[in-house]
């Protein structure tokens, strides 16, 4: 199963279709979230990091970065609930 299947699970309010264009206009904290990862860094930083995760919520555009090692569905189920729980 992959990362998004599993964010579906937990938070189903909060993961949507990347391009949705009906001028929708978030009215609640955390009500979508946008999530970004990207990686295989050509080169890992000193601390091995290869990946990076940005989140930003749609209402108020309260974004965060984190650096990741690996992207498994573990580690980044435990940034977004990071994420999620700063938000709030």
């Amino acid at each position: 199963m992959g990362i998004v299947e599993e964010l579906v699970k937990i938070w189903p309010n909060e993961v949507c279709d990347t391009f949705n264009d009906n001028g929708y206009q978030k009215m609640e904290i955390l009500e979508r979230t946008h999530i970004n990862i990207w990686g295989l860094s050509p080169t890992q930083s000193a601390e091995g990091v290869s990946y990076f995760m940005l989140l930003m919520d749609g209402h108020l555009s309260y974004r965060t970065v984190t650096f990741l090692k690996t992207k498994s569905a573990n580690v980044t189920l435990n940034n977004f609930e990071t994420y999620h729980n700063e938000a709030e």
